[in-house]
């Protein structure tokens, strides 16, 4: 639910561990300087699955000094997992030209 995401430690509870370092920097980084910033990285869904993000954020403060972050954070596991296995195909392909060749040649 849309409200969980308000609980003190959500976000952080749902990093990927290999991501967490990285993610909670991009988000000192956007709470020391405001300005926007933009991060892809893993979060682990309810249900375990592994979701990739691409995180759109900004911080401001306000006259208390409270810090707000805002932003967006878009699903992009799709294009990550197509990624992926285009590497993957690419690799195979690589391996395989240099042997397809080398038996055509006669060597």
């Amino acid at each position: 639910p849309v409200e969980a995401w308000h609980a003190d430690g959500y976000w952080a509870a749902r990093l990927h561990p290999d991501d967490r370092k990285a993610a909670e920097a991009f988000v000192a980084t956007a709470i020391d300087g405001g300005a926007g910033l933009r991060m892809e990285y893993r979060l682990l869904h309810a249900n375990g699955d592994v979701v990739w993000v691409d995180d759109r954020t900004s911080a401001t403060r306000d006259p208390g000094g409270a810090v707000h972050l805002r932003g967006v954070m878009i699903d992009v596991t799709a294009r990550k997992d197509a990624e992926a296995r285009e590497s993957a195909q690419l690799a195979v392909m690589t391996a395989i030209v240099p042997a397809t060749l080398a038996v055509d040649a006669g060597l």
